[in-house]
């Protein structure tokens, strides 16, 4: 879940270098390793995981060559593994990708906070040549837009455009009206909350580039509307506010509205998360500080 119905709090008015591997293997991005929204630099001098904890994922070839998820699990991997089929689920020891966050394909209780797989999920199905989304972006409100042939990188961009072409068509005068746009935009259902608008299953596989081994790192469009709602909230940051105060700020009232959703029972309240579950909670986080939560 993104930010929905709740109240947003009004803010008060308060107050590129040189890569140095730039010359080593990857190029355009060789700190990133040729992947930016995936992979973070603190140092400037390798390209390190943006991970924390992570998970595996079990899918089943099919006779067209796609793959058909069948199982999600938070054990340790994220590595995308083949299996004989979907009843015994025995590991082949093929390894077609990776997926970029833990439990990608896993469904969420809302009420509890809990990771799980289901029905749901196991018939989605993707192929390797093809992760990317088209198709027309409907929102609840009567706003559309064409996409074609969106992988990850390509449809974060579109999100972050279609926010502030709309922040300059309404020029909104201060951050709680940037809010507000934010808020309008990326409520469920609305056009940029594209796990819906889209009309595609939220669990849709889009391709994030490759890994080192040359493998494509996967995730779905339910995170690609997290993230994009935390890129977005970034956008909206008054030049003269802290990063950390802002992303405190809001999430905190994005929270009072998913804990009054989950009857308050208390699940990762407070930083980083303000009670939203670890699915949606990590790729805000990640939208907004391109990396992921660490403790």
């Amino acid at each position: 879940m993104i930010m929905a119905q709740g109240c947003i709090c009004r803010i008060l008015d308060v107050g590129g270098g040189h890569d140095p591997l730039s010359d080593a293997t990857f190029q355009p991005y060789n700190y990133a390793n040729n992947n930016p929204i995936y992979f973070n630099d603190p140092t400037g001098m390798i390209g390190e995981r943006s991970n924390n904890h992570i998970a595996s994922t079990d899918v089943t070839r099919n006779p067209n060559g796609s793959y058909t998820v069948v199982g999600a699990y938070d054990d340790g991997d994220t590595n995308i593994y083949v299996v004989n089929n979907a009843k015994d689920k025995k590991r082949t020891g093929e390894v077609i990708g990776e997926t970029m966050r833990p439990c990608d394909f896993c469904t969420t209780n809302d009420k509890t906070g809990t990771l799980g797989f289901d029905k749901n999920i196991s018939g989605v199905t993707f192929n390797l040549n093809n992760l990317t989304v088209s198709g027309t972006a409907k929102g609840k409100s009567g706003r559309s837009a064409e996409l074609e042939d969106m992988d990850a990188s390509a449809l974060l961009e579109w999100i972050k455009q279609y926010y502030m072409n709309t922040i300059n068509g309404d020029m909104p005068g201060t951050p709680y009206g940037w809010l507000e746009v934010l808020k309008e935009l990326s409520a469920n259902g609305a056009i940029l909350d594209v796990k819906a608008s889209l009309g595609l299953s939220p669990y849709t596989a889009i391709g994030n580039g490759k890994n080192a081994r040359g493998k494509p790192i996967i995730t779905t469009l339910r995170a690609m509307g997290n993230m994009g709602f935390g890129a977005n909230m970034k956008l909206a940051k008054p030049p003269i506010v802290g990063k950390n105060f802002w992303y405190n700020t809001v999430m905190g009232q994005v929270g009072k509205y998913n804990q009054s959703q989950n009857g308050g029972n208390g699940y990762n309240a407070g930083h980083p998360y303000y009670g939203e579950h670890s699915y949606s909670g990590s790729y805000i986080y990640f939208g907004y500080f391109r990396q992921f939560y660490k403790k």
